[in-house]
């Protein structure tokens, strides 16, 4: 069965190089077997959260979604200063996932690294040029495979979101516990773990869509 895998991994790769595709589509699909090769947990490892209204994140109190998941993951690896620092900072953050999803908006980040949501902090408090939206776009709309792809991203939306993350618009909120008076930012949540979790499971995978070239 691993050697099925294995070759089936060659094969989408081949796939979309022959028919000229972007490399990160291939890569992504390839991402998907390499989970079953890896031994590590998959694609079902944390719940599936889909926006279901007409843009990739919904407004309000909510959890954070596949797309925004992705989104931040690509934009961390397009703003990142070194490779090595952002694996392991998405090492020890995703070390949570697990019980950050079963616990959700009740989970504490008391337990989690003292440095969580720095490198988050940083990709919202960055600009978002126009060229820098254009390649999250392609890579959400074309280039990705499975959770967290939506064709209809757009400017608007990105925009909007990155607005929404700044306090222009007023802060995206996470969902608050029952009962609890303090209603915590969208990404300073259990969502960071999503984050973390994502980086680390398709790393290899998340800077051909971006146009970055690992460093040595």
């Amino acid at each position: 069965t691993r050697l099925k895998l294995a070759r089936l991994a060659k094969h989408l790769a081949q796939v979309g190089r022959v028919h000229g595709g972007f490399p990160g589509a291939a890569l992504a699909l390839k991402a998907t077997v390499g989970d079953a090769l890896s031994g590590r947990p998959g694609v079902d490892l944390l719940p599936a959260i889909t926006s279901a209204g007409s843009r990739f994140f919904e407004p309000g109190e909510a959890h954070a979604s596949d797309t925004e998941v992705l989104v931040i993951a690509l934009l961390l690896i397009k703003f990142e200063s070194s490779p090595e620092n952002t694996h392991e900072w998405a090492s020890r953050l995703a070390a949570h996932a697990v019980e950050a999803a079963q616990e959700q908006e009740l989970w504490s980040a008391a337990a989690a690294p003292v440095d969580a949501f720095v490198p988050i902090k940083d990709v919202c408090a960055r600009e978002w040029d126009l060229g820098t939206k254009m390649l999250v776009m392609r890579a959400v709309a074309l280039n990705w495979s499975g959770r967290g792809a939506r064709v209809d991203i757009d400017d608007d939306q990105l925009t909007n979101y990155k607005s929404f993350l700044t306090k222009e618009k007023g802060y995206l909120r996470g969902v608050t516990p029952t009962g609890a008076k303090r209603k915590p930012k969208r990404l300073l949540t259990w969502s960071a773990t999503r984050v973390a979790d994502h980086v680390r499971r398709r790393f290899g995978f998340l800077f051909a869509p971006v146009g970055v070239t690992p460093r040595k």
